[in-house]
């Protein structure tokens, strides 16, 4: 990469860094102490992978191949700093165990820092930075550490949002030793950034599709690695009944190479994939994967993988210090949600909430797909159009299942709990 494309980049990543800080910073003073809110889970998955891409120099494969098993615990802090700023905090380890291949372990740590400022209408800003290790018992060379950083400006409303965002981020690979652009040997390094924009939408009740393009750039210590590269992401959500979902994902990723020779620069990488999960209690979640995988290299042949798991996940969602939000005593007889015409308003009060949500019979359960927005007096509110029919629903109030407090009617749910239930009649 070349040096004043280096520092246009970086540049532009300090410029917007800096205004979405001054942001927050000015939210934060104004805010009153909050209690953090701590939501572990683990992830338990197991299958068979097939082995591929295969690293000439050392006879390995870069990916281990055989029956494995895997473990991901992990851990979101999350503070609210003011009514639109929240602090987030991320950290998790992954490890994999190859029962093929002298037992290959592939392990590793990250943690992560997030602030997020959103303004009173749709706007908001995000701001990250975090360090990450891995490790693979079977290749000496793949053992890496990394420090990044990553900014987003987005624009959200109640079907759909975009977002334009870039990232930074530095590797060092202590194992490994290459030349530089001067002939000096020393440890590889590397440097990767990135800008893309992304967006999804919510295509009637159960649909939501997601999308994402990158343009990305490595400046490596050894200019034979230096790349530029498009990156492509696409997905779709369909959530059937209250407790299924079923994800399809695709990636695709070109890569130019700028210092080699024409007909030897260019390779290319696709991954497609499906998982369907089930709900099986309101924090546990079990699902089958299949992905598949093709890289196509410098000289056009090529390698693939199948990988085909089972998943486990459980989510604990305990609030730390501090009662969790409280929504404020309301009457009954105002009833929620309202019905006229076929047009149904959803209204909950919960002052101390940084998002709320409504799921139900109507978007397939969806904890994402219905946001309501902020209205004075610590009220959230929002309107759909809806067919006549009986429906079940709950709020989330910042991630958390909540009874609506003044339904008219409320149904067990079958794990404890209450829904709410209205209907809405025939014209």
């Amino acid at each position: 990469m070349s040096p004043s494309r280096s520092r246009r980049l970086r540049a532009a990543l300090t410029l917007t860094v800096l205004s979405i800080v001054g942001g927050m910073l000015v939210d934060a003073r104004a805010a009153e102490p909050r209690p953090w809110r701590i939501t572990p889970w683990i992830d338990l998955d197991t299958g068979y992978e097939t082995e591929a891409i295969v690293d000439p120099e050392l006879e390995r494969a870069a990916i281990p191949g055989g029956p494995f098993l895997g473990f991901t615990p992990g851990v979101v802090f999350q503070k609210n700093l003011g009514r639109r700023s929240t602090l987030e905090i991320l950290a998790n380890g992954s490890f994999e165990r190859y029962f093929e291949d002298d037992g290959r372990t592939l392990s590793g740590l990250s943690s992560w820092a997030e602030l997020t400022l959103g303004s009173r209408k749709l706007f908001y800003g995000r701001l990250a930075a975090g360090v990450e290790y891995f490790d693979d018992t079977g290749m000496e060379t793949a053992e890496r550490t990394g420090v990044g950083g990553r900014f987003a400006l987005g624009l959200a409303g109640d079907r759909g949002g975009a977002e334009f965002g870039g990232s930074l981020r530095g590797r060092r690979y202590p194992n490994l030793t290459t030349e530089d652009d001067d002939g000096v040997l020393g440890t590889y390094t590397e440097t990767l950034g990135s800008v893309g924009l992304s967006g999804w939408r919510a295509l009637g009740r159960r649909w939501l599709i997601e999308a994402e393009l990158d343009r990305q750039i490595n400046d490596a210590r050894d200019p034979l690695f230096d790349t530029v590269s498009w990156l492509v992401r696409a997905g779709l959500r369909v959530f059937t009944g209250r407790r299924w979902t079923t994800w399809f994902s695709g990636l695709y990723q070109l890569r130019d190479y700028e210092n080699r020779e024409a007909g030897l620069d260019q390779d290319s990488y696709a991954q497609a994939g499906v998982r369907v999960t089930r709900a099986i209690g309101r924090r546990q979640t079990v699902g089958l994967a299949y992905s598949y995988l093709l890289f196509i290299d410098t000289l056009e042949s090529s390698d693939d993988s199948h990988r085909v798991n089972v998943l486990y996940t459980h989510r604990f969602g305990v609030p730390a210090t501090g009662e969790p939000i409280r929504l404020a005593a309301a009457t009954r007889s105002s009833g929620d949600p309202a019905v006229a015409d076929g047009i149904v308003r959803f209204r909950v009060l919960a002052p101390d909430a940084e998002q709320v949500h409504v799921a139900g019979d109507f978007n397939g359960w969806s904890a994402a797909a219905t946001p309501l927005s902020r209205r004075s007096g610590g009220w959230w509110e929002t309107t759909l159009e809806l067919q006549p029919g009986s429906y079940q629903f709950i709020y989330l109030i910042d991630g958390e299942a909540t009874t609506p407090p003044r339904a008219a009617t409320s149904v067990d749910d079958g794990f404890g709990g209450k829904n709410g239930l209205f209907t809405v009649p025939q014209p």
